[in-house]
């Protein structure tokens, strides 16, 4: 019997290539790193929403656009891992 794991709950994210116009998230969706997927917001969006807002519409965009993660992972997963990656 194989151990059980939560390989398939895996969700990380890094700040990649952050500029005066836009910041890039890049979720990492598995142990290997083979799965990623970047996102790129208005860096002015955190500016307007302040951090806990801007989180929660990064969350929002990325679920928007990858609605099969909402089966895979929670929101509160995304913000959890968002707000670690900040």
């Amino acid at each position: 019997m194989q151990p059980e794991t939560n390989v398939r709950f895996l969700l990380a994210v890094k700040i990649t290539a952050p500029t005066p116009d836009a910041i890039t998230f890049t979720f990492q969706r598995d142990f290997h790193g083979r799965d990623l997927y970047p996102l790129t917001v208005p860096s002015q969006q955190l500016h307007q929403l302040g951090t806990e807002n801007f989180l929660q519409y990064v969350a929002d965009t990325y679920l928007a656009q990858q609605p099969a993660e909402a089966l895979r992972v929670t929101r509160s997963t995304i913000l959890f891992t968002l707000t670690h990656s900040m």
